[in-house]
């Protein structure tokens, strides 16, 4: 078989090909971000350009694509002149390429050498909004085509633990490099339990972020930057689809810490009320965070399950809480690593299904 020697390929010109003009190859024809065939997932704004720009972690772009060669274009913010985003790239069935990009405009070579037939192309954000927005420009191949679209739908609200921060030591172990080297959204548990679930996903998360208070000096929380397409108290008003998901997934806690009681569920309340008015429908699960320690781990236990009762004697029954069995934080700066991400989505998995009927 000629698939090992196609993957080696496949791999070694993901680590080099990143330059700045794209290929002029007979056959291989461009497709832009406003082609129909792209299908979009996440907080992506395409009111103001022509590209796909986003800043949400785990933004992703999936296309069908023909022939033996794939290129693509990101334009990268360079916050500040120096944040270089990460992006995942899976084509197929093959290993996820992490990517860091390198200067504003990145033409990648991802592929040259593949089978001659129909493929699949997942790219992915994983860097959170903090590090800039990328665009996504679009591909150079032979052809595209829209993939079968998913029927099922779930946000994850969350803070770093939702954004992977800190779980992928891969190419830049802990402690190591800047602090977004080791983030991966998608490896991140919310991106791997919609992928077994079959589910188009949205990550709708801060790192340091809380309900009532955040971490590390930040004067923001979510409630304050929820519809924000930046996360930004100043940005604009994302406008969402006009479709509810099937599942809100939230996992808010961990930054708040220990605290009154009274002033973390009155926060969580509200914010489940606001989010109730744009989500008639969806089903909310509220998770106890997975990295709190043995201090916090029970107190987060009942405050979602308080919370939970708390909207069931208000009449919203479709608030289910859930608490999970392990503790994961042995990762980067005491974050899940990679392997208990996994960890979590099979937690979380079982309980998804069995409340969904998935």
């Amino acid at each position: 078989m000629r698939w090992p020697f196609l993957l080696s390929l496949l791999l070694l010109s993901s680590c080099v090909s990143i330059y700045g003009l794209r290929t002029e190859k007979e056959g291989i024809h461009f497709f832009g971000a406003d082609h129909e065939a792209f299908r979009l997932m996440g907080r992506v704004d395409t009111l103001h350009q022509q590209f796909a720009r986003c800043w949400a972690p785990g933004t992703a772009v999936e296309v069908g694509f023909t022939g033996t060669f794939c290129e693509i274009e990101i334009q990268d913010e360079v916050r500040f002149g120096t944040c270089h985003n990460y992006i995942e790239v899976v084509i197929d069935d093959l290993p996820p390429q992490r990517i860091q990009l390198k200067a504003e405009r990145n033409v990648i070579l991802i592929a040259d050498d593949l089978p001659d037939t129909k493929h699949t192309l997942l790219i992915c954000k994983n860097t959170e909004a903090a590090i800039g927005y990328i665009e996504f420009v679009g591909i150079s191949c032979e052809s595209v085509f829209p993939l079968p679209a998913k029927k099922r739908s779930i946000e994850f609200i969350g803070d770093s633990i939702t954004c992977g921060n800190g779980c992928d030591d891969s190419q830049m172990t802990c402690g190591e490099g800047i602090w977004y080297d080791q983030h991966n959204a998608y490896l991140s548990f919310g991106c791997v339990l919609s992928r077994r679930l079959e589910a188009n996903w949205e990550l709708t998360a801060v790192s340091g972020i809380g309900i009532s208070r955040s971490c590390c000096s930040s004067k923001i929380t979510m409630p304050q930057v929820y519809d924000r397409i930046d996360f930004q108290v100043t940005g604009e008003v994302w406008k969402r689809p006009e479709t509810d998901p099937d599942l809100v997934v939230i996992t808010l806690g961990q930054n708040d810490g220990l605290q009154d009681s009274t002033i973390f569920c009155r926060a969580y309340v509200d914010f489940l009320k606001t989010l109730r008015q744009r989500y008639k429908t969806s089903t909310v699960i509220c998770c106890a965070s997975p990295m709190a320690n043995s201090e916090l781990k029970p107190v987060m236990k009942n405050y979602v399950f308080s919370i939970a009762e708390a909207l069931k004697k208000d009449g919203d029954n479709n608030v289910l809480p859930f608490a999970y069995e392990g503790i994961y934080r042995t990762g980067c700066t005491f974050h899940p690593t990679a392997g208990e991400h996994n960890s979590i989505a099979n937690e979380l998995e079982v309980f998804v299904r069995q409340t969904m009927g998935w």
